[in-house]
């Protein structure tokens, strides 16, 4: 049997920041997948107080993954088993007047004509009657199916990751270990102690109440949901666990097992993602939510999943394919509105950054502007923008010797950043570079002794910067 959590399946959530190329289609109520809508006969389940053996067995058959055609064919099977077993008492003249008597005889006749081999992740009834292989909570459905063809009071158990059954003789539990061919009433037996240690398991006896609990017939079939979910979970495989889960949760109809439910989308949906299929992964979520009552349980993950992808989409700088993400799940309740609210204000930042790189200046320019005022940035980030776009522009002014128009420039940029620090400091970087390239000039004449260029260079460059304490000194050294 595969182990299993008391209350909840493991939750894989590998939730990363990236991003991929995703589009979307409009979801209806006639596309939601088949595998969010439980089976009819997992739902019948939940409404179901009695059951006769034969009902039993079928739904064991059915939550073991078989068709209804294959299903009916099992039962047959199971009712010739039944049949062999009235068979047994006969011939080994089991008194059936002793419930004792015969609850024993029943799991003797199972370990000899059924359950042949032990494997402990194999929960399916098909795979019992085909190879003889069984776990605990296969081998106790079959036992618990027989036990109530012949009127024993029969009621299941389980403990934190096993499951077996007991029988009520007058007032006295008598535990069935079933996995065991000595596990009727097994106490201190020894054939059952040396032997049931294999199955891994450890006995637990009527006396340690807090560490074994009755369940329901239902619940009791609920396990090879259980187990099949948990045997598909430790594969990796996490996208067949969504019908599992939901048939499970149709039959119990328990706040657990809605909450595992949960669990398996929101696994599959992250499993899809990381794939690279963001656009399925958020559309399944959305279905499910459709589907069944939802807060917050879908909605997180939904939202971080449209959030990595926006942000994988502005790591390529492939904003147009953000904006047109964002504007598909713009009015979908499933993602948190919050954080379209953030994620746009993102997508925006990235444009007026691409933008300022490959448009000229002025309109650069007038984008921040137009950004800000719009508030998708804020005036911190409209500051930033401008000095980015200042600094470009003030490089390709000096690079091209228009000393006037880059101190224009900078000092425009100092009044539109608001005295901005950086700005300041970059006035200051010009002016000291115009500065040292007018004295280089300078230079040039006056050591060639050239004192009229020389002074016409001085002259041309103190009109660009009056201040420069370089030049100054130059015009003293001249005069």
């Amino acid at each position: 049997m595969k182990r299993f959590k008391d209350k909840r399946f493991y939750l894989v959530l590998i939730l990363f920041f990236g991003f991929i190329i995703s589009s979307f289609t409009q979801q209806t109520a006639e596309t939601i997948p088949d595998t969010l809508i439980p089976d009819p006969t997992a739902a019948r389940l939940n409404k179901t107080e009695f059951l006769k053996d034969t009902e039993f067995i079928y739904y064991a058959f059915s939550f073991s993954g078989l068709d209804k055609e294959n299903r009916e064919l099992y039962v047959e099977k199971y009712e010739t088993l039944a049949e062999n077993l009235s068979l047994y008492f006969k011939e080994n003249n089991i008194n059936l007047a002793d419930p004792y008597k015969k609850g024993e005889a029943i799991l003797l006749f199972l370990h000899d004509n059924l359950l042949k081999k032990y494997v402990e992740m194999e929960t399916r009834l098909d795979e019992l009657f085909n190879k003889g292989v069984f776990n605990c909570v296969s081998s106790g459905i079959m036992y618990y199916a027989l036990a109530m063809n012949n009127d024993l009071d029969v009621r299941a158990m389980r403990t934190k990751d096993h499951a077996f059954c007991a029988v009520i003789i007058d007032g006295k539990i008598i535990d069935v270990e079933t996995t065991n061919r000595y596990g009727f009433d097994p106490g201190d037996k020894k054939e059952f102690v040396n032997s049931f240690g294999n199955t891994g398991f450890v006995y637990t006896p009527p006396s340690n109440y807090k560490d074994r609990h009755e369940i329901s017939f239902k619940e009791l079939l609920a396990l090879v949901l259980q187990n099949r979910i948990a045997e598909l979970q430790h594969k990796g495989n996490f996208i067949d666990t969504v019908s599992i889960s939901v048939d499970r949760n149709a039959a119990l109809g328990t706040k657990d097992s809605f909450i595992d439910m949960i669990n398996e989308f929101k696994n599959y949906s992250v499993q899809v993602s990381n794939k690279g299929d963001y656009k399925n992964a958020i559309i399944f979520l959305s279905f499910a939510a459709s589907v069944y009552d939802y807060d917050h349980l879908l909605t997180d993950t939904a939202s971080k999943l449209f959030y990595n992808q926006i942000v994988r989409y502005l790591d390529k700088n492939q904003t147009d394919l953000a904006m047109n993400f964002y504007l598909y799940f713009e009015t979908n309740p499933i993602i948190i509105s919050s954080m379209r609210q953030d994620v746009l204000p993102l997508i925006k930042q990235k444009e007026l950054y691409i933008f300022i790189q490959n448009i000229d200046f002025e309109e650069s320019r007038a984008k921040i502007f137009e950004y800000y005022d719009q508030n998708f940035i804020k005036s911190t980030d409209k500051t930033n923008y401008l000095v980015f776009a200042y600094s470009r522009e003030i490089t390709r002014l000096s690079n091209n010797s228009d000393w006037v128009g880059a101190i224009e420039a900078v000092q425009q940029a100092i009044e539109e950043t608001e005295k901005d620090s950086r700005m300041i400091k970059l006035e200051e970087n010009v002016k000291y570079n115009i500065g040292v390239m007018y004295h280089n000039k300078f230079a040039n004449f006056y050591n060639k002794g050239d004192k009229d260029s020389a002074a016409a260079v001085l002259e041309e460059g103190l009109k660009i910067v009056p201040n420069s304490k370089i030049l100054l000194d130059d015009q003293k050294k001249l005069k």
